[in-house]
């Protein structure tokens, strides 16, 4: 048993000991941040004695999508993936919610330039709180830019991009913060660490646009199905000033690990009366629902794991 409480890991489709999944100390990976990953949420179902890994297909599509941009000499195979992430489920026999996380990282001892050899490392560690705190956020607006897509893509999941996060992160958690969002260079809001962003503004559901500098979340475009189909409402992106958030009646963050955070004040704003709001919890309960297949809807949404029934 690991810190972790997960043994086993999986590299180049082959399991092994978790401490044995590594790649060299001089590797592009470590050197120079040559790492793209994506992380799939497994959601334990008890009845069933399955796992339910949710929008398996969407985050391997943008992981191809981030290799073909980042210049990786590989192309993922996602039926050869998928199977190599179910067997590491069997092998750690998993029985509670897991963080899956799928790396594309360049090894040996090559320059900054390298685009291979492409190392695949699979690790899953169970589900953690994002925010390190229950309940809902408060939040600073970062003095700190976000990056663009002529500087470092942010469309791109690579490792190295979420640096842009680190800083700011600290910086609010100093001044006694939860979280932080952050501008564009044109001062206009983004996301936060990790998470997309959501906010409504009399009555309307806003996100900024994958324009603005932010990552294509599938997590938000699942939201964004979700307010049109089943609460009534298509969400409006556009472009979101940081005055706008002062004025907003509800804001939230959303992502495969933050799910859905209810964001309660920004710079010391109380977001509408301070408390979550009914839109928040309602899309929250809904994607929850879909995403433990405790719903029906949206099959094709959940990529299920059977384990043999524990003895």
């Amino acid at each position: 048993m690991t810190a972790t409480g997960l043994q086993y890991a999986s590299m180049n489709g082959v399991v092994v000991p978790y401490e044995e999944a590594s790649v060299h100390i001089q590797s592009p990976a470590v050197r120079y941040g040559s790492s793209l990953f994506e992380v799939i949420k497994g959601y334990w179902n008890a009845r069933g004695e399955t796992v339910h890994l949710f929008r398996l297909e969407a985050h391997l599509r943008r992981l191809a999508q981030s290799a073909h941009l980042a210049a990786y000499d590989f192309s993922p195979d996602p039926r050869a993936l998928e199977d190599q992430i179910r067997e590491l489920i069997r092998a750690n026999e998993v029985r509670e919610d897991v963080d899956v996380r799928l790396n594309l990282l360049i090894g040996g001892q090559g320059p900054i330039e390298a685009t291979g050899p492409v190392f695949v490392g699979i690790v899953m560690i169970p589900a953690r709180n994002l925010f390190g705190v229950s309940g809902g956020l408060h939040c600073s607006v970062s003095s700190w830019r976000r990056i663009s897509d002529d500087v470092l893509p942010p469309r791109i999941k690579a490792s190295a991009n979420y640096q842009n996060s680190r800083l700011p992160l600290i910086q609010a958690k100093r001044d006694g913060y939860d979280s932080v969002i952050l501008l564009n260079s044109s001062g206009q809001l983004t996301e936060g660490p990790g998470a997309t962003l959501f906010l409504v503004r009399e009555g309307e559901v806003l996100t900024p646009p994958v324009t603005a500098g932010i990552l294509e979340g599938i997590t938000r475009a699942t939201l964004i199905q979700l307010f049109r189909e089943h609460c009534g409402r298509d969400v409006m992106e556009r472009l979101i000033d940081r005055t706008e958030i002062y004025l907003a009646e509800e804001a939230f963050f959303c992502g495969s690990g933050a799910e859905i955070r209810s964001i309660l004040s920004v710079d010391r704003h109380p977001v509408g009366d301070g408390k979550e709001g009914p839109l928040t919890n309602q899309i929250r309960e809904l994607y929850l629902s879909i995403a433990r297949g405790e719903s029906t809807l949206y099959p094709e949404w959940r990529t299920t794991v059977h384990l043999e029934p524990s003895s």
